[in-house]
């Protein structure tokens, strides 16, 4: 899974983001039936998004994360994850 987060990643254009205080929010859509089956920590989730984000330079330091949101939703349709980075206040 965290290959597949590269990948996408890797296809996106992000704003040069350069030592700057940061706000990340994520929401994981995850199918319900893995869900059900699997242990999704929250945690486990939102580390492989955090270290592909710093790997394809859209953040330099996980430091830089003033603020962190992040909510996992079931789906019926295809899973998702969408990312928001906007400067902290």
């Amino acid at each position: 899974w965290r290959e597949n987060i590269e990948r996408s990643f890797s296809s996106l254009h992000f704003p040069q983001i350069a030592r700057k205080k940061i706000a990340i929010e994520i929401e994981f859509w995850i199918s319900q039936d893995r869900l059900q089956i699997h242990r999704n920590d929250l945690d486990n989730l939102v580390k492989p998004v955090l270290d592909s984000m710093k790997k394809i330079g859209a953040i330099e330091d996980d430091a830089d994360i003033f603020h962190l949101e992040a909510t996992k939703f079931p789906t019926e349709s295809e899973e998702e994850v969408h990312v928001r980075v906007t400067d902290w206040n």
